[in-house]
């Protein structure tokens, strides 16, 4: 594989045609409007095209006329959220991945067109709403700031400065807390993507909605004309939210990673989940972070005891994994349990074995 050099992205660009119109990483990257990289298999009459942008990788091109696909798959790393087409890719990662785990997850593309329109009025008096730019920061208050960078270092592992770098949205804060949070994921060009998140506990009150809708505004406030929607076929509520939000879906296609594709406790069978969990118990020796995701994958299937087996491996691996546990909403089901506490003391730093 050859790495193309910026002037040379449109060499990639024919390979990534059925890419351009549905994810705008991959638009960005090759206008050169966003960092990322490009890699080709021949620089004169390429095949296969592999690109690294913003929002994950991407794989394009004929997989049967690949020279080298041992080389291509060096290029991808292990943690890699990888989109490709056509679906015949497939077949090649058995040989292609060094993440051996990794599974196809469906996943469905959404858009709509904006134009400069008033915002709808905020009416839930229980929550304060906070507009968001990197412009803006300078302006929050030390609360305010803190409670931002909080919710970034968690949901996306970094500070409000670095999220904020080039996008917009609102957040709903109660008291000195994010409870919501709604940020394009990036803009290039007229063209934007969003998502948006509600903590567990304040969900089914419109708040997404009430986000998207600001968001969206202030979107086409800034000359933003078309928004984009990504997210898992299976997650039915946040097709339902971009419906009501206006969006309409115009494709499905496919990703590979190792990642557990729920984010809800709804989006699969307690036979699905059980499958993955057993998936990834045949990795757990490989990587901690497999314990954790066969643990979850069980908690979701309702299966506690197998649960929390998993956890307990994680004991006297990392100083960290009490605090994680605590974040992960997958584990909600398992809070009640006596054995939760107990698990998080025994993980606290300096725990006696």
């Amino acid at each position: 594989m050859v790495p193309l050099p910026k002037t040379d992205y449109r060499i990639a660009r024919p390979l990534f045609a059925a890419f351009v119109d549905l994810h705008l990483s991959v638009a960005a990257v090759l206008a050169a409007e966003a960092p990322g990289d490009v890699w080709v298999d021949d620089v004169q009459q390429p095949n296969v095209a592999l690109l690294d942008g913003p929002e994950g990788w991407y794989l394009a091109g004929n997989p049967d006329a690949a020279a080298d696909l041992q080389a291509l798959g060096a290029l991808i790393p292990p943690t890699a959220y990888l989109v490709y087409a056509p679906d015949r890719w497939e077949a090649h990662f058995p040989v292609i991945l060094i993440n051996r785990f990794a599974r196809r997850h469906e996943r469905v593309a959404a858009r709509r067109g904006l134009a400069p329109a008033a915002p709808p009025a905020a009416t839930n008096p229980r929550y304060r709403q906070l507009a968001l730019s990197a412009d803006g920061l300078h302006r929050l208050s030390e609360a305010d700031r803190r409670a931002l960078d909080d919710w970034f270092e968690l949901d996306r592992g970094c500070d409000a400065a670095a999220a904020l770098d080039g996008n917009l949205g609102y957040a709903l804060l109660a008291a000195d807390a994010v409870v919501a949070l709604c940020l394009s994921d990036m803009i290039a060009g007229n063209r934007s993507e969003i998502g948006v998140r509600v903590a567990p506990e304040h969900r089914r009150q419109g708040l997404a909605q009430q986000l998207v809708l600001h968001t969206l505004a202030l979107l086409a406030a800034h000359g933003v004309t078309g928004a984009g929607w990504h997210c898992l076929a299976n997650n039915r509520e946040s097709r339902a939210l971009a419906r009501a939000a206006g969006f309409e879906e115009v494709a499905s296609y496919r990703a590979f990673s190792a990642t557990l594709p729920a984010e809800s406790a709804t989006a699969m069978s307690a036979g699905e989940f059980g499958d993955w969990a057993v998936h990834y118990e045949k990795a757990r020796d490989l990587d901690p972070w497999f314990s954790l995701l066969a643990a979850e994958a069980w908690a979701l299937a309702g299966h506690a005891d197998a649960a929390f087996a998993n956890l307990q491996r994680l004991i006297g691996d990392d100083d960290e994994w009490a605090e994680r546990l605590l974040q992960r909403w997958r584990l909600a089901s398992l809070r009640r349990d006596r054995r939760f506490p107990e698990l998080i003391r025994a993980l606290q730093p300096g725990a006696q074995p």
